[in-house]
């Protein structure tokens, strides 16, 4: 039997495809007249919103955020912070090189010429790079999240996995629909293409930025971003911060 989203081999009694994590009954029992983003999984209408906040029966609450590339800057704004820094390399080397040899102000000048150098290099590399990296992602930058009693992990979906493939996962681990969790989690968690995780007890400082929906999580050495939705906003917020007993916040 063939998946009936990814036209992946699985077995027949599969309830979820082990690739994309959809739901193979869903597709067999609804309504062909209703839209496919209306359905839950038994193929009713009126599933739960993927904006929500699924508290799942493993004691981990999970949620779907899908970040608009073109109008949120958060992403590009974290790229432009990253080519900084990695302009500075090259220049603290060298003028470090230039101290030794021809003194402070003959290093300040070299310092200051290859930052600069390198920072417009940077620029244009970012200019090119970040349009070309929202059109092959499809403008959309998903997310699933996980958080507990302990941290938040930040789990970067592949392109390919649609956000109602996310949200059957969360429904599943929610209890709100039945199947198989450990082949539906399977099936997503193969998608992820990066994750971060930040542990409550180490983050140092917490960034609020309530207009663009993102909380930034400072550690001694890493940084984390967790979005949500306005519906979901202070809830995530008030967990974050009656757990991050060390950390400082600040509001943007």
């Amino acid at each position: 039997m063939r998946c009936n989203a990814c036209e992946g081999v699985i077995s027949k009694e599969s309830l979820f495809c082990s690739y994309c994590g959809q739901d193979q009954g869903a597709s067999s029992m609804s309504n062909p007249e209703t839209p496919e983003s209306e359905l839950n999984m038994e193929g009713l209408a009126k599933a739960p919103s993927d904006s929500e906040l699924y508290n799942c029966t493993d004691g981990i609450m999970r949620w779907v955020y899908e970040l608009n590339m073109w109008k949120n800057p958060t992403i590009m704004i974290t790229s432009a912070k990253a080519f900084f820094l990695a302009a500075l390399v090259p220049a603290v080397l060298v003028g470090a090189i230039t101290f030794f040899e021809d003194g402070f102000m003959e290093a300040a000048r070299v310092f200051s010429m290859v930052a600069g150098i390198v920072m417009a290099i940077m620029a244009v590399l970012l200019v090119l790079a970040y349009p070309l990296t929202a059109i092959i992602n499809g403008g959309k930058y998903c997310v699933l999240f996980e958080m507990d009693d302990t941290g938040v992990k930040h789990n970067h979906l592949e392109k390919d996995v649609k956000r109602s493939q996310a949200v059957t996962f969360l429904c599943v681990a929610a209890g709100l629909a039945s199947g198989n969790l450990g082949v539906a989690g399977a099936g997503i968690l193969s998608n992820v293409k990066k994750s971060s995780y930040s542990n409550f007890s180490k983050v140092r400082k917490i960034v609020v930025n309530r207009k663009r929906g993102v909380i930034y999580l400072n550690e001694a050495v890493g940084k984390n971003q967790v979005y949500a939705s306005k519906e979901n906003f202070d809830t995530v917020l008030d967990h974050i911060v009656a757990r991050c007993k060390k950390a400082e916040i600040k509001k943007v």
